[in-house]
């Protein structure tokens, strides 16, 4: 990894908290990774989502910023705060100088 994904990873590591994800849906075993988990609005979902997926997202929806190293996918799951099965609708990987720092990721119950 260069430089910025490097610090990305350090400031990720250092704010945000471990998530337990599940992968496919059970299937293969579980894995924690750091991210910074945020509540969903309406600003950031239009970024990410268009107007079909955005319809598809039950509220409360939930971002995640993680490394971009990370091996979160489109259908692995987590739970949180009460709530079971968070899945994994979407996915975004951003590039600073074709290095991968940060991915995105907004998931829905």
């Amino acid at each position: 990894m260069g430089l910025i994904a490097d610090r990305m990873k350090l400031v990720i590591a250092r704010v945000g908290e471990t998530v337990v994800f599940t992968k496919l849906a059970g299937s293969a075993g579980t894995f924690n990774v750091p991210a910074v988990v945020g509540f969903l609005d309406g600003g950031t979902e239009n970024v990410f989502l268009d107007d079909v997926e955005s319809m598809g997202v039950v509220r409360p929806g939930l971002i995640l910023r993680l490394a971009g190293d990370s091996t979160v996918a489109v259908g692995d799951m987590f739970d949180r705060d009460g709530v079971s099965d968070y899945v994994c609708v979407k996915r975004g990987l951003l590039k600073v100088a074709n290095e991968s720092v940060l991915l995105v990721t907004v998931f829905s119950v």
